[in-house]
Order: C-alpha cells, then structure tokens, then sequence
C-alpha cells in the first residue's frame, strides 16, 4: 500500500497469520520495490550542494505522499511512491536557509496547476535537480492588542500587491514571534495575519484591517526584500465584535431562518441562519456600521428594526444601523419578531406517478407580471409562501428537472 494504510484489509493473496498463546509466530515478507524519485539541490548562485532541504512529492490536487531531506550532498530519494504518470516533486521547506522553496520546474511554492509533472508509472524517476534562489525572510511579532499577550500558532502570510501569494508563510511561536519562509527580492510584498480563527480580525501590516477578512493587498504597506531581510513586521490583533439575536413569530422561536449582514462602506454581504432555538450570531466584526434583514419564506422580510418589507428591501436605505465601536463590543438581543401576512400553500407531485417533487421553485407573480416572491418545494414536495398583502397572485413552477 501506499496510501490509507492504517486500517488493515484482507487482499487477495494475502496470508492470514494467526499466533497462539505463548508462541511465537515468524512470518516473512517479500516486499515489492515502490517506485521513488530522487534528486539534487544546489544552491541557483554559485552550486553549493545543500544540505536538510525538505523535498516532498504531491499529486497534483495538493495530496501529498512524503517528504524528506538531502544529506550533505543536496541528494534527496522521495520512497513509498505509487506508480503514477503525473507527480509534482517540489522543495517545501529549506529549513532556516536563505533559499526560495519551489515546485519543479521553477514554480511558486504549492501551484500545482503550474507545475510540471514526472512520470513513474513505468519506472523510477531520477535527475530530479532543484537549483534554488537566494531569499530573504521577513519577520516580527504578533500581540493581542486587548491583552498585549504573544498569539502561539498564528500563520501569516506573503502576498504580492497584485494579490498573487508568493508560496511564503510562517508561524508564531509562543513568543509570538515568526520568521517566514525565503523570498527572492523585490518591492511589492505585504504580510497579512490569518486570525480569523483566533477570533481575530485579518489585518495587513501596517495595521490595515481586512474587511469581512477579505484584504485588499493594494491597500496594504509594501514589503521591499533584499539586499537585506525585513524585520520589525508587527501585528496588533482586535477581537471583532459581534451581533446576535433570536428570531421568532407569536407561536416562538424559528429554526433555520436566513439573516442577512449588509455594510455599504466595506461592501461586506453576508448570512448567518438560525440554529434550533432561533438564535443567530455575528462574529468578527470590524469597527464599522451593520444593517440586517431577515428573510424567511413563510413571513414578511424585516429589516431591523421591526421594519415589514415585501418588494424593493433595502436595509441600507430602509433600516437602522448598528454601530460596532473600537474594542470587542458583542451587541446582543437583536431580536425580530416576523409576520406572516397572508399566506398561499400547496404541494408540488409528479403528473405521471403521483410521487411529490423536491428542490421545485414556486414563484409568485404580482398582478403586474413581477415576481414578489418565489419559495422552493420540501422533501415531500410541499411549499409555503407568506408575508403576503391581500391581493391577486399568479404561480409559476420552474425546475431542473425535465418537466413543465
């Protein structure tokens, strides 16, 4: 095996070994060669050979095999290989030295698409050779701005402005110090936190936020690498905020109803659904003004607050903003109690057979030929929509499916 050998399988022609108690049962093996790639790296200026470079072989989905290290003559034998046509060979790491990791041939660190492949479907691959770039390191320290305590384990990352990654990355320690991987010199670089996790905000440095955790890399302070390394790149980390709140109607609260985040000045868009007591949450908020709105098929969308909407829902211009402040603010009780108007209801069946049809959309057209609403059929292909004015409605069905 070469892959997924951890649970044991019977194979055909395999041997079932049994021991019994108090003997001791030999049973030998003869192993199959797995196929292997092996190679050179050198140093590109001046063909040092280089010695603990890591050397990892990868299909070409990001699947990786195994790693290992060149010995004091940059020779390296990736082994326990399966015989396949397209393995991408590629330096992951030069440990510490001042070396620009790549994919072969001369590719950026992890782009697979762009790499080139190797073949050892019918035999081993040798020749393998790396001549790697000098590099240089960027590094600093990452602070939690509320406590001023270190970050342990935060990744952050090189980009370019264009928005391009340079395949470099590095981690803190529980000093919250980090050093990167090496890149080769140039003018475009900026560094960016990956925090989100941490419950903290993005940022680019010099202290850029990231909105929604989405940077903007023309936006952020550049890097110039070379002809020395870059130290000093310091992060100050701010929890974000949050919002939250229950959903309900006059019977209680609504499980798995749609809440919409909106921020004009960020042109952040996005949705959170209620779990099964109704409750929603908002995490990671920059400092900045919210708008929310509530849609629900079975009710009047509701921009908050307690704002009833039924065409043309604008929560920015309709609704009420909701201020996050410097600092870890958590706004709460947001609540929203929905209306249901009127209501039209029914069920979606297959003409030939009877059975009911899932994943149909209903649609309900105003006298005016607009649409003002459009519901999508359950497992048994029931529908329901509300938040209804009293008037007169059309309803069209449209499917993937082929049926009209």
């Amino acid at each position: 095996c070469t892959d997924n050998c951890n649970t044991p399988n019977v194979v055909s022609g395999a041997m079932t070994v049994s021991a019994l108690p108090d003997i001791t049962t030999v049973s030998n093996f003869i192993l199959d060669p797995s196929p292997f790639i092996s190679g050179t790296v050198t140093a590109q200026n001046g063909g040092a050979f280089l010695e603990n470079i890591e050397v990892c072989v990868s299909r070409r989905n990001g699947n990786w095999f195994g790693c290992t290290t060149t010995d004091i003559n940059g020779n390296y034998k990736v082994v326990g290989l399966s015989a396949e046509a397209d393995l991408i060979p590629f330096v992951n790491d030069a440990r510490g030295q001042a070396y620009v990791a790549e994919n072969y041939i001369n590719q950026r660190r992890h782009d697979w698409a762009a790499s080139t492949g190797v073949d050892i479907s019918t035999t081993n691959a040798t020749g393998i050779d790396f001549a790697l770039e000098d590099g240089f390191f960027i590094s600093g320290t990452v602070l939690d701005a509320g406590t001023n305590n270190p970050i342990n384990g935060m990744d952050i990352c090189i980009h370019r402005t264009d928005g391009s990654w340079t395949g470099s990355c590095g981690s803190t320690d529980v000093n919250g110090s980090f050093q990167t991987l090496a890149i080769v010199a140039g003018t475009d670089y900026v560094a960016y936190t990956i925090s989100e996790s941490f419950g903290l905000i993005r940022q680019m440095w010099n202290g850029v936020v990231c909105p929604d955790n989405n940077c903007n890399f023309s936006q952020g302070t550049t890097i110039t690498l070379g002809p020395n390394d870059v130290t000093g790149v310091d992060f100050n980390l701010y929890t974000g905020g949050s919002i939250s709140g229950t959903i309900s109607d006059i019977n209680g609260t609504l499980p798995n109803v749609k809440v919409t985040l909106t921020n004009a000045s960020q042109n952040i868009s996005k949705e959170a659904f209620t779990d099964g007591s109704g409750f929603y949450t908002f995490d990671v908020l920059n400092v900045d003004d919210y708008y929310l709105m509530v849609v629900a098929d079975a009710y009047f969308n509701q921009i908050y607050p307690s704002i009833d909407c039924t065409v043309n829902c604008a929560p920015t211009a309709l609704g009420t903003a909701i201020n996050i402040p410097t600092g870890s603010t958590n706004i709460a009780n947001i609540d929203f109690l929905l209306n249901a108007g009127a209501r039209v209801s029914g069920q979606v069946l297959d003409e030939a057979t009877s059975a009911p049809i899932e994943g149909v959309t209903v649609q309900i057209y105003l006298p005016t030929k607009s649409i003002y609403k459009q519901v999508i059929t359950d497992a048994s292909g029931n529908y329901i929509a509300g938040g209804l004015l009293k008037s007169a409605y059309y309803l069209k069905t449209s499917s993937s499916f082929d049926m009209h």
